[in-house]
């Protein structure tokens, strides 16, 4: 007889796919006693690595594993800050998970876990003091926390006060923030927040009224340091770049008492102003007719005063009234009120020596404003004696050291839309008898 295996048959059965429902969300209550608890825990922990909390932030999850930890400044052994990083691994269990290395610093000025770059998760920040008997220098350290062990991406050190740097003796006046420091700001624009150090003042050195010693810091070099997106992540170096405390002022207008203009420059100016002076006197439809009030054609004095302006030594304001220029004036407007700071001049011709031997020398002048009135500047004076003046330093133009050019400090709160220099007294050179002036700016 033979014997059949029994073959059943046999069904898949198949059933729909079966989500993980999320877990829920604690409520605010229980969120709060959960960070409570991750807090007390952070104390704990850190008290068995014989660390001291000093300084903690919030419990938040700042690596996106979905528990809690703790960042805090801690106090080690020998009293010195670090950051540590505390996670709550159950309820009611805080671990220790990093520590950095020691800092060398014993002071917080600012600790903050903040969004720094444009990625998920934020980033410690912590601002320190580091102390010694011939220093003190400000820290700043940023760390990215959601990486594991936690990792420095920036650290910068600064010189605060120092013990072998001479005190300015006499008056100090800074045109901007030279404190150091630093500066976080997105510069850019990219969502990245970048970190920027002022140091090396640029101060000048000067005699005030009464030849009291003045420093004045006209500008600071700063470095700053921008978010680099390679592997790893990073803060990198830009080049340097100094900051000028005292930038010059765009100019609406700049008119002159009179002008000498160059032959054909001239003629030019005298054919388009009859021009426009017959287009006065005769319409189109007077078919040439002569009006018999045809208008005098007028010229300006000086169409081209803004050669004194454009940042070009090769180009000057020349007078050219009766006398040696004393009186004449260029005045220069703003585009809207300004605090005017200072006042450069170049007193001169400075195209090349023969230029500068051809003209008078400004030795001395005046400015006029509306918020101050006039001020009176002496070149042959050791020291300023107007009381409006603040400081007057003279220095050869760059590139060009047979020029001078003058610096002059108004004191603050010198509030104005324009600026007239007059010619008070000229050193006279050359047979023309013509002042001249190759710059002036406004600052």
């Amino acid at each position: 007889m033979t014997r059949h295996a029994l073959v059943l048959p046999v069904f898949l059965l198949t059933t729909p796919a079966l989500h993980a429902a999320p877990p829920p969300q604690p409520s605010a209550q229980q969120l709060a006693q959960q960070k409570k608890a991750a807090a007390d825990g952070a104390l704990a922990a850190a008290r068995k690595k014989g660390l001291v909390v000093v300084k903690a932030e919030e419990p938040a999850d700042v690596d996106g594993d979905g528990k809690l930890e703790v960042a805090a400044v801690v106090k080690d052994e020998r009293e010195e800050l670090a950051l540590a990083l505390f996670r709550a691994t159950g309820p009611g269990q805080v671990a220790h998970v990093w520590t950095s290395n020691s800092t060398g610093a014993h002071e917080i000025k600012l600790f903050e876990v903040k969004q720094m770059v444009a990625e998920p998760r934020p980033e410690a920040v912590v601002e320190l003091l580091e102390k010694s008997p011939d220093e003190t220098r400000r820290q700043l350290r940023i760390y990215k926390l959601d990486e594991s062990p936690p990792r420095e991406v920036l650290t910068l050190s600064v010189v605060e006060e120092s013990a072998d740097k001479p005190e300015d003796s006499g008056e100090r006046t800074t045109y901007g923030d030279d404190a150091p420091g630093f500066r976080v700001a997105d510069v850019d624009g990219d969502g990245n927040v970048d970190v920027s150090l002022r140091r090396e003042p640029r101060a000048v050195k000067a005699r005030s009224r009464g030849d009291l010693p003045v420093t004045l810091v006209v500008g600071v070099k700063e470095v700053t340091y921008a978010w680099d997106k390679g592997r790893p992540g990073k803060y990198a170096a830009r080049p340097d770049k100094a900051l000028n405390f005292l930038p010059s002022l765009k100019l609406k207008k700049v008119a002159a008492s009179s002008q000498k203009l160059p032959d054909d420059i001239k003629q030019m100016e005298q054919d388009k102003a009859l021009e426009m002076s017959f287009e006065d006197a005769f319409g189109p439809e007077d078919g040439g007719a002569a009006a018999e009030d045809a208008p005098e054609p007028e010229i300006n004095p000086a169409p081209r005063a803004y050669w004194a302006t454009d940042n070009n030594f090769d180009s000057s304001w020349v007078e050219s009234a009766r006398g040696d220029g004393t009186g004449e004036w260029l005045e220069l407007h703003t585009r809207e009120e300004h605090e005017i700071r200072m006042v450069r001049v170049v007193p001169v011709c400075a195209g090349d020596e023969k230029d500068l031997n051809a003209h008078n020398e400004v030795v001395a002048f005046s400015l006029l404003t509306a918020g101050m009135g006039k001020t009176s500047v002496d070149r042959r004076e050791k020291f300023p004696s107007d009381s409006g003046v603040l400081a007057v330093v003279e220095v050869p133009v760059p590139e060009r050291k047979f020029a001078p050019q003058v610096l002059v400090f108004l004191r603050k709160g010198t509030r104005s839309s324009w600026v007239r220099l007059v010619i008070d007294k000229v050193k006279k050179h050359g047979k023309a008898n013509e002042a001249c002036i190759a710059e002036v700016s406004l600052h």
